[in-house]
């Protein structure tokens, strides 16, 4: 997840453009067979080491996975607000209109 976040410190990931880099699908695709085959294959678990995830374990990587993106996502759109703000020229002191009734001090 976080190789497609990365690609644009503001942008989305849930635009089309986050998808056009067909090698980098690629690799991601490959990563994410091999992890399930180091997991889940009787040849990979005796040359690694590892053994079968359950259900509720892939649930709970799956839910880590899902937290980060979500938060990544948030933090991308609080510093476009942000940013947004900031471009806006701000009203003069001259500009504004007092509503209080009361004289301007000067």
């Amino acid at each position: 997840m976080s190789t497609f976040e990365s690609r644009s410190e503001l942008g989305s990931t849930l635009a089309v453009s986050t998808f056009d880099n067909r090698e980098l699908n690629i690799i991601v695709l490959v990563e994410f067979v091999l992890a399930i085959l180091a997991t889940e294959t009787d040849v990979c678990q005796r040359i690694l080491g590892t053994r079968s995830q359950s259900l509720e374990q892939w649930g709970i990587a799956l839910l880590a996975g899902a937290s980060l993106f979500v938060a990544w996502e948030i933090g991308k759109a609080l510093v476009r607000l942000a940013s947004r703000s900031r471009s806006r020229p701000a009203s003069s002191a001259a500009g504004t209109v007092s509503t209080s009734g009361a004289a301007p001090h000067g």
